[in-house]
């Protein structure tokens, strides 16, 4: 009793700083975590320190502009085992490079910690979290292992049945998916910057999550969301996601998805849908991409309204089968840069309904070798005659209130497209991203795109 007595009246003992360095009394940092209480510090000086660190209690842990711990291309190299850690501040590298055993920078088996302002390099997974919620990842540079092939890489930073994370303002280059979530609920992603992987950013069997303000350039696929339900996309760039197979936003066995005010540009495809259902798309900007819209059959009552259709090669590519789309509210629709109607009455609304299927587009679907014709008389013949006499048997995509001018592209994304990847827009993009730049994307790129663009007559 005494005892507890005095536990009682003296609390807690306070926290102290223990400091890690060649000339300090601890000279590695599994023996300054050992030593330390609950509630400490550890702050690392500038160095190499080759350990494989198992953090077990509530610790801070600073590091110093130098400070490394390198795994030596073996095993975890930081395992946090408790509640409550912060890690900030270092350069961690040299995992394990075994996918069968998730061989990562830092692996996570806890809840409540802060892993901010660290820098990891040559190892399989950068950030692991298994069965953690309400961790906070900010502001890290992950750098994957980019002379191995996408397959044989880890992720960037991978969650799995955890819930309520924050993945905020980090920068992830060369992973095979930047960041992956799997069976995690709730979890917060934003303002991330995500380049050269296999896919950007993957959801399977995760709902109820939102991403929002991320950048996505020069990924295989910019963001896909497979088996998952009520997923909140807001204000993203997906952009320059070339090759076969490459997509801007993928949903694939997806419902419910709010999509709303993305810059979807300069993609092999935009937008491809399949076996997505009861999703709605609203005041996205999709530009210069080669497809615009990829809808497959096994998807429906999918809603498209008060988007913008820019100069994409290809609007809309339905595949064969019975279709239930809805490409307008039945108030307004979309605005397309292809439609040629009119509006008598001055509402903004075209009088005349746009069917915003392509013909070209049904034909290369079928016949891919046909896109050496792109733009070429023939092609345009082709589709001229069509509009006068249909004869191929297609779904069409008709908006029956199109919008006569489109919404201006969200500056601040315009930015970030330019700024995360200055080099890589070309042909359309390069044109779309320059006149919308200039402030004059309605009249510039309508110029433009009577002279150069896919559907310019």
């Amino acid at each position: 009793m005494a005892v507890l007595g005095w536990a009682l009246v003296a609390g807690p003992a306070a926290a102290a700083t223990l400091t890690v360095g060649p000339h300090q009394a601890y000279t590695s940092i599994t023996e300054a975590v050992q030593a330390a209480a609950p509630g400490d510090t550890i702050r690392i000086e500038p160095g190499r320190y080759r350990e494989h660190l198992v953090i077990d209690r509530p610790l801070t842990l600073v590091g110093e502009p130098g400070a490394v711990i390198d795994g030596g291309g073996d095993g975890d190299v930081v395992t946090l085992a408790a509640d409550g850690i912060t890690l900030q501040g270092l350069t961690v590298r040299g995992s394990g490079q075994h996918l069968w055993r998730d061989h990562a920078a830092i692996k996570v088996f806890s809840s409540d910690n802060r892993i901010e302002g660290n820098r990891i390099e040559e190892s399989l997974f950068g950030i692991l979290v298994i069965r953690g919620d309400r961790n906070r990842i900010r502001e890290n540079t992950i750098v994957g292992l980019a002379e191995k092939i996408e397959h044989d890489r880890g992720d960037g930073i991978r969650l799995y049945d955890s819930d309520e994370n924050l993945i905020e303002g980090n920068v992830i280059l060369q992973a095979r998916d930047g960041i992956y979530v799997e069976y995690s609920s709730r979890n917060r992603i934003a303002r991330n910057r995500v380049e050269g992987t296999r896919i950007g950013l993957h959801y399977m069997f995760a709902n109820d999550n939102l991403f929002e303000e991320n950048l996505f350039v020069r990924n295989g696929v910019a963001a896909a969301i497979m088996y998952s339900k009520r997923l909140q996309v807001r204000r993203n760039v997906f952009s320059e996601s070339r090759g076969y197979g490459a997509y801007g936003l993928f949903l694939k066995d997806a419902e419910a998805a709010e999509v709303e005010g993305n810059l979807i540009l300069a993609n092999e495809t935009g937008i491809s849908l399949d076996f997505a259902v009861r999703s709605h798309f609203q005041g996205n900007y999709v530009a210069a991409n080669e497809v615009a819209v990829r809808v497959l059959a096994s998807s429906g009552e999918n809603t498209f309204v008060g988007n913008a259709f820019v100069y994409n090669g290809d609007g809309v590519y339905l595949s064969p089968g019975r279709h239930q789309q809805y490409w307008d509210d039945g108030v307004q629709g979309n605005y397309w840069s292809s439609y040629r109607g009119y509006d008598l009455d001055g509402d903004g609304i075209g009088d005349v309904p746009y069917d915003a299927s392509d013909v070209f587009g049904h034909l290369t679907e079928r016949f891919p070798e046909l896109k050496l014709f792109f733009q070429s008389p023939a092609v345009q013949a082709i589709a001229f005659c069509e509009e006068a006499f249909p004869v191929f048997q297609r779904q069409k995509a008709v908006d029956r209130y199109p919008l006569m001018q489109a919404m201006p592209p969200p500056e601040d994304l315009l930015r970030q497209a330019l700024a995360g990847s200055p080099q890589a827009f070309t042909g359309r993009g390069a044109a779309v991203l320059l006149s919308a730049a200039m402030g004059g994307l309605a009249v510039v790129g309508l110029h433009w795109g009577r002279r150069n663009g896919p559907h310019g007559r």
